[in-house]
């Protein structure tokens, strides 16, 4: 890929309630990432707030998080304004972020942050539906839930996107997909 134009990185949930003991570093690696890459420019990010008129607060009554900026609020270096932000109160991603990458051309799209068993794959379920190429990167996803939300969510998205579609590293990912080589 010699330019990024049809390439799109999503950062799902960089929010203070996202952050625990299994997740304390995966927003660092993220962000390390888009850095030594070069794809500030690329970046796009998720936030999720528990809305009165959330869907969770509807059908999930017990769940009362993510109802203030304590928990909503976007996590350095991320809060930086330098990146789109699309603002859920679902799983998945509104109208207007799809519309942001058909306007923009993106035909691939690389999937990072939390949740890997719950957000990370329906939106990559949803990506795929939309004809747009996901990836998933183990090390660039995680669970609140840990090690077993992390495996949950990565088998079922090499089930469904297909197991040429989840990589390991980060490295790896750009080397084979994004330099094809």
């Amino acid at each position: 890929m010699d330019n990024y134009q049809k390439f799109a990185v999503l950062v799902i949930d960089p929010q203070n309630g996202w952050i625990n003991n299994y997740t304390e570093k995966l927003f660092e690696r993220i962000y390390s990432f888009i850095s030594e890459y070069g794809l500030n420019g690329v970046t796009l990010i998720a936030t999720f707030s528990n809305t009165p008129k959330s869907k969770f607060r509807k059908l999930l009554s017990w769940w009362d998080g993510f109802t203030d900026k304590v928990d909503t609020g976007i996590i350095p270096p991320f809060n930086n304004g330098q990146f789109p932000v699309f603002r859920r109160r679902t799983y998945g991603m509104p109208p207007s972020f799809w519309r942001a990458l058909r306007l923009r051309g993106v035909d691939e799209l690389l999937i990072t942050g939390v949740e890997t068993d719950a957000s990370v794959i329906k939106i990559a379920m949803d990506a795929f539906d939309r004809g747009i190429n996901s990836w998933i990167v183990a090390e660039l996803v995680g669970s609140t839930y840990g090690e077993s939300g992390q495996e949950a969510g990565l088998r079922i998205a090499r089930k469904v996107l297909g197991k040429d579609h989840v990589y390991g590293s980060a490295h790896e990912f750009f080397r084979r997909v994004v330099l094809h080589a």
